[in-house]
Protein backbone atom coordinates (compact mmCIF):
# COMPACT_ATOMS: atom_id res chain seq x y z
CA UNK A 1 0.00 0.00 0.00
CA UNK A 2 2.89 2.30 0.84
CA UNK A 3 4.37 1.86 -2.62
CA UNK A 4 0.99 2.72 -4.17
CA UNK A 5 0.81 5.90 -2.08
CA UNK A 6 4.33 6.86 -3.11
CA UNK A 7 3.48 6.16 -6.73
CA UNK A 8 0.41 8.37 -6.46
CA UNK A 9 2.40 11.22 -4.94
CA UNK A 10 5.04 10.99 -7.65
CA UNK A 11 2.33 10.97 -10.32
CA UNK A 12 0.76 14.16 -8.92
CA UNK A 13 4.18 15.77 -8.56
CA UNK A 14 5.00 14.95 -12.18
CA UNK A 15 1.70 16.37 -13.39
CA UNK A 16 2.36 19.54 -11.39
CA UNK A 17 5.71 19.83 -13.14
CA UNK A 18 4.00 19.69 -16.52
CA UNK A 19 1.71 22.57 -15.55
CA UNK A 20 4.73 24.50 -14.26
CA UNK A 21 6.50 24.15 -17.62
CA UNK A 22 3.34 25.41 -19.34
CA UNK A 23 3.38 28.42 -16.95
CA UNK A 24 0.00 27.38 -15.55
CA UNK A 25 1.16 28.25 -12.07
CA UNK A 26 -2.22 28.20 -10.26
CA UNK A 27 -2.92 24.66 -11.43
CA UNK A 28 0.63 23.61 -10.50
CA UNK A 29 0.24 25.14 -7.01
CA UNK A 30 -2.96 23.12 -6.41
CA UNK A 31 -1.15 19.92 -7.32
CA UNK A 32 1.97 20.70 -5.28
CA UNK A 33 -0.34 21.41 -2.33
CA UNK A 34 -1.90 17.96 -2.78
CA UNK A 35 1.57 16.42 -2.77
CA UNK A 36 2.42 18.23 0.47
CA UNK A 37 -0.86 17.06 2.04
CA UNK A 38 0.02 13.48 1.16
CA UNK A 39 3.70 13.81 2.12
CA UNK A 40 4.53 16.72 4.40
CA UNK A 41 8.28 16.01 4.04
CA UNK A 42 8.33 16.29 0.25
CA UNK A 43 11.01 18.98 0.09
CA UNK A 44 10.94 19.60 -3.67
CA UNK A 45 7.17 20.11 -3.64
CA UNK A 46 7.63 23.04 -1.24
CA UNK A 47 10.47 24.36 -3.36
CA UNK A 48 8.49 24.19 -6.61
CA UNK A 49 5.33 25.59 -5.04
CA UNK A 50 7.41 28.51 -3.81
CA UNK A 51 8.74 29.06 -7.34
CA UNK A 52 5.16 29.11 -8.70
CA UNK A 53 4.14 31.68 -6.11
CA UNK A 54 7.13 33.86 -7.02
CA UNK A 55 6.15 33.72 -10.68
CA UNK A 56 2.68 34.93 -9.67
CA UNK A 57 4.13 37.76 -7.59
CA UNK A 58 2.94 36.26 -4.27
CA UNK A 59 6.26 36.86 -2.57
CA UNK A 60 5.27 36.71 1.10
CA UNK A 61 3.44 33.43 0.65
CA UNK A 62 6.38 32.09 -1.35
CA UNK A 63 8.75 32.90 1.51
CA UNK A 64 6.61 30.95 3.96
CA UNK A 65 6.61 27.90 1.68
CA UNK A 66 10.35 28.13 1.01
CA UNK A 67 11.00 28.29 4.74
CA UNK A 68 9.19 24.95 5.00
CA UNK A 69 11.59 23.48 2.44
CA UNK A 70 14.54 24.84 4.43
CA UNK A 71 13.08 23.42 7.65
CA UNK A 72 13.10 19.99 6.04
CA UNK A 73 16.57 20.49 4.58
CA UNK A 74 18.61 23.40 6.02
CA UNK A 75 21.16 22.92 3.22
CA UNK A 76 18.68 23.52 0.40
CA UNK A 77 20.69 26.05 -1.61
CA UNK A 78 18.02 26.54 -4.25
CA UNK A 79 15.49 27.50 -1.58
CA UNK A 80 17.80 30.26 -0.38
CA UNK A 81 18.31 31.51 -3.93
CA UNK A 82 14.55 31.63 -4.46
CA UNK A 83 14.09 33.40 -1.14
CA UNK A 84 16.63 35.99 -2.22
CA UNK A 85 14.63 36.68 -5.39
CA UNK A 86 11.43 37.20 -3.38
CA UNK A 87 13.15 39.31 -0.73
CA UNK A 88 14.63 41.58 -3.40
CA UNK A 89 11.16 42.13 -4.82
CA UNK A 90 9.95 43.05 -1.33
CA UNK A 91 13.00 45.26 -0.60
CA UNK A 92 13.49 43.22 2.59
CA UNK A 93 17.20 43.95 3.01
CA UNK A 94 17.49 42.68 6.59
CA UNK A 95 16.46 39.18 5.59
CA UNK A 96 18.49 39.39 2.41
CA UNK A 97 21.60 39.81 4.54
CA UNK A 98 20.62 36.69 6.52
CA UNK A 99 20.19 34.69 3.29
CA UNK A 100 23.54 35.84 1.90
CA UNK A 101 25.20 34.85 5.16
CA UNK A 102 23.78 31.34 4.66
CA UNK A 103 25.09 31.18 1.09
CA UNK A 104 28.50 32.47 2.22
CA UNK A 105 28.60 29.68 4.78
CA UNK A 106 27.96 27.15 1.99
CA UNK A 107 30.30 28.83 -0.51
CA UNK A 108 32.86 30.93 1.39
CA UNK A 109 34.92 31.60 -1.76
CA UNK A 110 32.04 32.78 -3.97
CA UNK A 111 32.63 36.52 -4.31
CA UNK A 112 29.17 37.27 -5.78
CA UNK A 113 27.50 36.56 -2.44
CA UNK A 114 29.76 39.05 -0.65
CA UNK A 115 28.99 41.67 -3.29
CA UNK A 116 25.25 41.12 -3.03
CA UNK A 117 25.40 41.18 0.77
CA UNK A 118 27.32 44.45 0.63
CA UNK A 119 24.63 46.00 -1.60
CA UNK A 120 21.92 44.96 0.86
CA UNK A 121 23.93 46.37 3.77
CA UNK A 122 24.30 49.67 1.94
CA UNK A 123 20.53 49.86 1.53
CA UNK A 124 20.35 49.50 5.32
CA UNK A 125 22.99 52.23 5.76
CA UNK A 126 25.28 49.67 7.41
CA UNK A 127 28.22 51.01 5.46
CA UNK A 128 31.07 49.76 7.62
CA UNK A 129 29.74 46.21 7.36
CA UNK A 130 29.55 46.64 3.59
CA UNK A 131 33.22 47.65 3.57
CA UNK A 132 34.01 44.46 5.51
CA UNK A 133 32.31 42.49 2.73
CA UNK A 134 34.35 44.28 0.09
CA UNK A 135 37.52 43.52 2.06
CA UNK A 136 36.58 39.84 2.05
CA UNK A 137 36.22 39.95 -1.75
CA UNK A 138 39.61 41.66 -2.09
CA UNK A 139 41.18 38.97 0.11
CA UNK A 140 39.76 36.34 -2.25
CA UNK A 141 40.62 38.25 -5.43
CA UNK A 142 43.20 41.05 -5.00
CA UNK A 143 42.79 42.06 -8.66
CA UNK A 144 39.05 42.72 -8.48
CA UNK A 145 39.16 46.37 -9.55
CA UNK A 146 35.38 46.77 -9.39
CA UNK A 147 35.43 45.89 -5.70
CA UNK A 148 38.09 48.50 -4.98
CA UNK A 149 35.85 51.02 -6.71
CA UNK A 150 32.78 49.90 -4.73
CA UNK A 151 34.74 50.05 -1.48
CA UNK A 152 35.97 53.54 -2.39
CA UNK A 153 32.44 54.70 -3.11
CA UNK A 154 31.27 53.40 0.27
CA UNK A 155 34.17 55.12 2.04
CA UNK A 156 33.18 58.34 0.29
CA UNK A 157 29.65 57.99 1.66
CA UNK A 158 31.25 57.86 5.11
CA UNK A 159 33.22 61.02 4.36
CA UNK A 160 36.52 59.10 4.33
CA UNK A 161 37.66 60.61 1.05
CA UNK A 162 41.41 60.05 1.39
CA UNK A 163 40.88 56.32 1.95
CA UNK A 164 38.38 56.29 -0.91
CA UNK A 165 40.94 57.83 -3.25
CA UNK A 166 43.43 55.10 -2.30
CA UNK A 167 40.85 52.53 -3.38
CA UNK A 168 40.16 54.33 -6.65
CA UNK A 169 43.90 54.52 -7.31
CA UNK A 170 44.18 50.78 -6.73
CA UNK A 171 41.32 50.12 -9.16
CA UNK A 172 43.02 52.33 -11.77
CA UNK A 173 46.36 50.60 -11.16
CA UNK A 174 44.72 47.27 -11.99
CA UNK A 175 42.69 48.63 -14.93
CA UNK A 176 44.03 51.96 -16.16
CA UNK A 177 41.02 52.69 -18.38
CA UNK A 178 38.40 52.06 -15.70
CA UNK A 179 36.07 55.01 -16.19
CA UNK A 180 34.01 54.61 -13.00
CA UNK A 181 37.11 54.83 -10.81
CA UNK A 182 38.29 58.05 -12.48
CA UNK A 183 34.83 59.54 -12.14
CA UNK A 184 34.52 58.68 -8.44
CA UNK A 185 38.09 59.75 -7.73
CA UNK A 186 37.41 63.13 -9.33
CA UNK A 187 34.31 63.58 -7.17
CA UNK A 188 36.24 62.72 -3.99
CA UNK A 189 39.05 65.12 -4.92
CA UNK A 190 36.55 67.91 -5.49
CA UNK A 191 34.96 67.25 -2.11
CA UNK A 192 38.43 67.59 -0.57
CA UNK A 193 38.93 70.88 -2.40
CA UNK A 194 41.68 69.39 -4.57
CA UNK A 195 40.29 70.89 -7.75
CA UNK A 196 43.45 70.78 -9.88
CA UNK A 197 43.72 67.02 -9.33
CA UNK A 198 39.98 66.66 -9.95
CA UNK A 199 40.46 68.41 -13.30
CA UNK A 200 43.20 65.90 -14.18
CA UNK A 201 40.74 63.07 -13.52
CA UNK A 202 38.19 64.76 -15.77
CA UNK A 203 40.81 65.18 -18.49
CA UNK A 204 41.59 61.47 -18.28
CA UNK A 205 37.88 60.67 -18.53
CA UNK A 206 37.57 62.92 -21.58
CA UNK A 207 40.50 61.12 -23.22
CA UNK A 208 38.90 57.75 -22.49
CA UNK A 209 35.35 58.71 -23.41
CA UNK A 210 35.21 62.10 -25.17
CA UNK A 211 31.45 61.93 -25.70
CA UNK A 212 30.66 61.74 -21.94
CA UNK A 213 29.02 65.07 -21.02
CA UNK A 214 29.35 64.65 -17.24
CA UNK A 215 33.14 64.77 -17.50
CA UNK A 216 32.99 68.25 -19.06
CA UNK A 217 30.43 69.42 -16.51
CA UNK A 218 32.50 68.21 -13.56
CA UNK A 219 35.65 69.70 -15.03
CA UNK A 220 33.89 73.03 -15.46
CA UNK A 221 32.64 72.93 -11.87
CA UNK A 222 36.21 72.42 -10.64
CA UNK A 223 37.43 75.25 -12.86
CA UNK A 224 34.70 77.50 -11.47
CA UNK A 225 35.79 76.65 -7.92
CA UNK A 226 39.30 77.78 -8.88
CA UNK A 227 37.97 81.04 -10.30
CA UNK A 228 38.76 80.00 -13.87
CA UNK A 229 35.42 81.23 -15.13
CA UNK A 230 36.19 81.63 -18.82
CA UNK A 231 37.73 78.15 -19.01
CA UNK A 232 34.67 76.78 -17.23
CA UNK A 233 32.32 78.55 -19.67
CA UNK A 234 34.28 77.07 -22.58
CA UNK A 235 34.01 73.64 -21.02
CA UNK A 236 30.24 73.99 -20.70
CA UNK A 237 30.15 74.98 -24.38
CA UNK A 238 31.89 71.70 -25.20
CA UNK A 239 29.29 69.82 -23.16
CA UNK A 240 26.49 71.67 -24.99
CA UNK A 241 28.04 70.83 -28.36
CA UNK A 242 27.96 67.14 -27.46
CA UNK A 243 24.50 67.21 -25.88
CA UNK A 244 22.53 70.33 -26.89
CA UNK A 245 19.53 69.37 -24.75
CA UNK A 246 21.42 69.04 -21.47
CA UNK A 247 19.80 71.69 -19.27
CA UNK A 248 22.44 71.33 -16.55
CA UNK A 249 25.15 72.59 -18.91
CA UNK A 250 23.16 75.74 -19.69
CA UNK A 251 22.27 76.33 -16.04
CA UNK A 252 25.83 75.88 -14.82
CA UNK A 253 27.18 78.05 -17.61
CA UNK A 254 24.74 80.68 -16.41
CA UNK A 255 26.17 80.44 -12.90
CA UNK A 256 29.69 80.86 -14.28
CA UNK A 257 28.62 83.88 -16.34
CA UNK A 258 26.96 85.37 -13.26
CA UNK A 259 30.25 85.08 -11.39
CA UNK A 260 31.89 86.92 -14.29
CA UNK A 261 29.28 89.67 -14.04
CA UNK A 262 27.76 88.82 -17.43
CA UNK A 263 24.23 88.83 -16.05
CA UNK A 264 22.20 89.31 -19.24
CA UNK A 265 23.97 86.40 -20.92
CA UNK A 266 23.57 84.34 -17.74
CA UNK A 267 19.80 84.97 -17.74
CA UNK A 268 19.61 83.76 -21.34
CA UNK A 269 21.32 80.54 -20.24
CA UNK A 270 18.88 80.10 -17.35
CA UNK A 271 15.94 80.69 -19.68
CA UNK A 272 17.18 78.03 -22.07
CA UNK A 273 17.76 75.59 -19.19
CA UNK A 274 14.17 76.22 -18.03
CA UNK A 275 12.85 75.62 -21.55
CA UNK A 276 14.57 72.23 -21.47
CA UNK A 277 13.51 71.39 -17.91
CA UNK A 278 10.66 73.53 -16.54
CA UNK A 279 10.97 71.73 -13.18
CA UNK A 280 14.55 72.82 -12.51
CA UNK A 281 14.30 74.97 -9.40
CA UNK A 282 18.01 75.83 -9.49
CA UNK A 283 17.61 77.63 -12.83
CA UNK A 284 14.70 79.69 -11.53
CA UNK A 285 16.60 80.49 -8.32
CA UNK A 286 19.74 81.63 -10.10
CA UNK A 287 17.76 83.55 -12.71
CA UNK A 288 15.92 85.37 -9.92
CA UNK A 289 19.20 86.25 -8.23
CA UNK A 290 20.63 87.63 -11.49
CA UNK A 291 17.48 89.65 -12.14
CA UNK A 292 17.66 91.10 -8.63
CA UNK A 293 21.25 92.20 -9.23
CA UNK A 294 20.03 94.00 -12.35
CA UNK A 295 17.20 95.60 -10.30
CA UNK A 296 14.66 93.84 -12.53
CA UNK A 297 12.64 93.07 -9.41
CA UNK A 298 9.26 92.40 -11.00
CA UNK A 299 10.81 89.63 -13.07
CA UNK A 300 12.69 88.33 -10.02
CA UNK A 301 9.36 88.18 -8.15
CA UNK A 302 7.91 86.05 -10.97
CA UNK A 303 10.82 83.63 -10.54
CA UNK A 304 10.13 83.48 -6.81
CA UNK A 305 6.46 82.69 -7.39
CA UNK A 306 7.39 79.93 -9.83
CA UNK A 307 9.81 78.42 -7.29
CA UNK A 308 7.05 78.22 -4.69
CA UNK A 309 4.74 76.52 -7.20
CA UNK A 310 7.42 73.93 -7.90
CA UNK A 311 8.43 73.36 -4.27
CA UNK A 312 5.74 74.68 -1.91
CA UNK A 313 7.36 73.23 1.23
CA UNK A 314 10.72 75.00 0.83
CA UNK A 315 10.89 77.79 3.44
CA UNK A 316 13.84 79.57 1.84
CA UNK A 317 11.84 80.26 -1.34
CA UNK A 318 9.19 82.12 0.65
CA UNK A 319 11.87 84.05 2.52
CA UNK A 320 13.65 85.11 -0.68
CA UNK A 321 10.40 86.13 -2.33
CA UNK A 322 9.46 88.17 0.73
CA UNK A 323 12.87 89.88 0.69
CA UNK A 324 12.49 90.68 -3.00
CA UNK A 325 9.05 92.16 -2.39
CA UNK A 326 10.49 94.35 0.36
CA UNK A 327 13.28 95.48 -1.98
CA UNK A 328 10.64 96.38 -4.58
CA UNK A 329 8.79 98.57 -2.06
CA UNK A 330 6.03 96.02 -1.43
CA UNK A 331 6.53 95.21 2.29
CA UNK A 332 2.79 94.62 2.85
CA UNK A 333 2.81 91.82 0.26
CA UNK A 334 5.98 90.36 1.79
CA UNK A 335 4.45 89.76 5.23
CA UNK A 336 2.36 86.73 4.23
CA UNK A 337 5.44 85.06 2.78
CA UNK A 338 7.43 85.66 5.94
CA UNK A 339 4.55 84.18 7.96
CA UNK A 340 4.65 81.11 5.73
CA UNK A 341 8.37 80.74 6.47
CA UNK A 342 7.59 80.74 10.21
CA UNK A 343 4.88 78.13 9.64
CA UNK A 344 7.28 75.86 7.73
CA UNK A 345 10.39 76.49 9.82
CA UNK A 346 10.03 78.52 13.04
CA UNK A 347 13.83 78.54 13.44
CA UNK A 348 14.60 79.94 9.99
CA UNK A 349 17.51 82.43 10.31
CA UNK A 350 16.54 86.13 10.52
CA UNK A 351 12.89 85.46 9.75
CA UNK A 352 11.47 87.32 12.75
CA UNK A 353 13.64 90.36 12.09
CA UNK A 354 12.60 90.33 8.42
CA UNK A 355 8.93 90.20 9.33
CA UNK A 356 9.35 92.94 11.96
CA UNK A 357 11.12 95.17 9.42
CA UNK A 358 8.31 94.65 6.89
CA UNK A 359 5.70 95.48 9.50
CA UNK A 360 7.64 98.57 10.54
CA UNK A 361 7.77 99.69 6.92
CA UNK A 362 3.96 99.77 6.79
CA UNK A 363 3.64 101.33 10.21
CA UNK A 364 2.69 98.21 12.17
CA UNK A 365 4.28 95.90 14.72
CA UNK A 366 3.71 92.29 15.77
CA UNK A 367 1.66 93.64 18.70
CA UNK A 368 -0.67 95.37 16.25
CA UNK A 369 -1.33 92.03 14.57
Amino acid sequence: MKNEDESGVISIFTEAGRYYKLKKYEAAIDLYSKVITLDSQYETAYLNKGACLINLGHYQEALQILDQAIKINPDNIKAYHNKIYALKELNDYENLVVCYDKLIKFYPKEVTNYHEKAQALMKLDRLQEAITCYNQVINLDPNDYKTYNAKGFTLSLLGRFEEAIECYNKAIEIKNDYIDAYYNKGSALSLLGKFEEAIECCNQLIRLKPEEVDSYINKAKAQTALGKYQEAANCYDQAIEIEPKNYESYRNKGITLTLQGELDEAIRCYDYAISLNPQDTSSYFNKGAALSKLSRLDEAIECGIQLIKLQPEEASFYFNLGATLVASKQPKNAISYFEKVIELDPNFPNIYDAKEDALYAIGQTNEDL
